[in-house]
């Protein structure tokens, strides 16, 4: 366990985690706009859960590493440089039959972003969000 720079303390989830990370994420990702164009609108936060329980059970926990707080309100999911190249690969009916009649603009969306990622084992940041009620501007005061 580490502190973050407010102080909080900061570690590697767990089984046990993975609920409440996964509400984290999606109050952290309801209304962006990259999961709104690439989820169904049709049961779109239960879609948003789904797609992000995936990820960390599946990915995240096996594959990666999941940092969060202690208190749940932040999330970071990486890939690392022992991460197979492929672990995306048996998922992608999942995460199809996750985004519904938004498939084929998550596809677009992925396939444009395959261009910009490393072709080399790196670590990788997947994912992060930050509960909106632990959200400030940047420069504002707070604790």
């Amino acid at each position: 366990m580490v502190s973050g720079t407010d102080g909080r303390e900061i570690r590697l989830a767990e089984p046990d985690d993975i609920e409440p990370t996964v509400r984290t994420l999606v109050r952290a990702f309801e209304d962006y706009p990259m999961t709104r164009l690439g989820l169904s609108q049709d049961g779109y936060l239960d879609r948003l859960a789904r797609y992000h329980r995936l990820f960390l059970t599946e990915i995240g926990l096996p594959y990666g590493q999941i940092w969060i707080t202690e208190d749940h309100s932040a999330v970071a999911v990486w890939t690392t440089p022992k991460t197979p190249p492929d672990v995306f690969r048996p998922l992608a009916e999942q995460f199809r039959e996750i985004a519904g009649d938004r498939a084929g603009p998550a596809a677009e969306y992925e396939q444009a972003m395959a261009l910009f990622r490393p072709r080399t084992p790196v670590w990788f940041l997947g994912v992060l969000g930050v509960d909106p009620s632990h959200q400030r501007a940047r420069g504002s005061a707070g604790p």
